[in-house]
């Protein structure tokens, strides 16, 4: 099944319009990861992923705040921002899901949006090549080792956009099942209790949205 391609655009071509979207990021796989979609885009719409030392998702959050501004976000013209964590519990659930309450209440305040991975962002990986039963509960060393069998010597580091990108419409449906799963059994998907779920597909739906309203402004 094809994945989501670049289109190349004339780099004369000028617009009035300058979407933008932020993607705030914990880790460097994610960045590794999103930093392909630059190119897939129009100059005028931008990508950024910004780090950050605090990993937190209430930190994380703080830190996408402090890039609206940064970065002239107006949402009613169509920007967006993404925030990007993972659940990483560190054995204290309860805390770990306070912190994530927290953050997702804050974020929708400000209208960030949140894409919570659980238990990491490994999952949107594996999902590119297997649909998993909802309720098989992944500890992260569980996920990585799966991960494994599917890309030999997997390495958080290394860019495997594309190995992944041909399956990127997989990849979603498979994300989909796992969120409809739990919504069916009364869990909230930015919680702990969500695992396996990510909701990754959810930027990817957001970047395809720029990229296809971009599309029709040249016909």
């Amino acid at each position: 099944m094809s994945g989501y391609h670049c289109r190349k655009t004339s780099r004369n071509t000028k617009r009035k319009e300058h979407n933008k979207m932020v993607i705030v990021c914990e880790g460097e796989t994610e960045i590794i990861y999103f930093n392909n979609y630059k190119s897939c885009v129009r100059k005028e719409l931008e990508i950024k992923t910004p780090s950050t030392n605090d990993t937190d998702p209430l930190s994380l959050v703080d830190f996408a705040i402090s890039q609206i501004d940064r970065f002239g976000l107006s949402f009613k013209d169509g920007d967006s921002i993404w925030c990007v964590f993972d659940c990483d519990i560190n054995n204290d659930k309860q805390t770990k899901d306070r912190q994530i309450a927290s953050a997702k209440k804050k974020a929708i305040k400000k209208k960030i949006n949140v894409c919570l991975s659980n238990p990491s962002f490994e999952l949107w990986f594996l999902l590119h090549f297997d649909r998993l039963p909802g309720d098989s509960i992944l500890t992260k060393e569980i996920l990585l080792n799966r991960l494994s069998n599917k890309i030999p010597d997997y390495k958080k580091t290394t860019n495997y956009f594309e190995i992944l990108s041909p399956k990127t419409k997989d990849a979603c449906e498979n994300s989909k099942f796992l969120v409809e799963f739990h919504e069916c059994n009364g869990s909230e998907i930015i919680c702990v209790d969500s695992n396996p779920s990510t909701l990754v597909f959810k930027i990817i739906e957001d970047i395809q949205k720029f990229m296809q309203k971009e599309t029709n402004n040249q016909e």
